[in-house]
């Protein structure tokens, strides 16, 4: 593995999305945030959290899903976007999330870590998208984020969060 698997040639600016709705959720956040400022890099803003519904599909007959607290965090790393996503479902797995056993998207999860930005790169993968494809679409998401990083530009669709957040609350 060369030096470029693991990090990039300068610190970037990131957001990541933070979601819990199983158990202590509060706790589970702030656990979440303490792991990645040690193993992700420096947490530059943290925005509140956010009480919301789970987002479900129409003719979703899964088992009732309890609501979820959200928030998001602007980090600086020097992880490149795969070892990013990697350390992040590892902090996933040892906070108790098993993959495995999650029979659809939308079981609930005692952690859900998502990365939104990466910089201003659009990232295109079989295991990666950055931008996240379906953040602009999320009250979820573009709320807490609104809050810490209004100007951010996404680097898709040439809009700033702001707008984005103003597009949704008007549908």
């Amino acid at each position: 593995m060369s030096n470029n698997d693991i990090s990039s040639t300068h610190a970037q600016s990131v957001i990541v999305a933070l979601g819990s709705n199983i158990g202590e959720r509060e706790e589970f956040l702030r656990k979440a945030v303490e792991e990645i400022q040690r193993l992700v890099g420096e947490l530059k803003q943290a925005s509140s959290s956010y009480q919301t519904a789970p987002l479900l599909l129409p003719g979703y007959d899964g088992p009732a899903v309890n609501d979820y607290l959200n928030m998001v965090v602007e980090v600086s790393t020097e992880l490149c976007p795969e070892r990013l996503l990697a350390t992040l479902l590892e902090i996933e797995k040892d906070l108790g999330r098993n993959r495995a056993l999650e029979t659809s998207r939308w079981m609930s999860r005692v952690i859900d870590l998502d990365i939104i930005f990466y910089g201003d790169q659009i990232i295109e993968s079989e295991t990666l998208r950055i931008p996240h494809p379906e953040m602009h679409k999320r009250d979820f998401v573009l709320k807490p984020l609104l809050e810490i990083a209004p100007d951010w530009k996404h680097p898709r669709l040439g809009k700033l969060v702001s707008e984005l957040y103003d597009e949704l609350s008007n549908i």
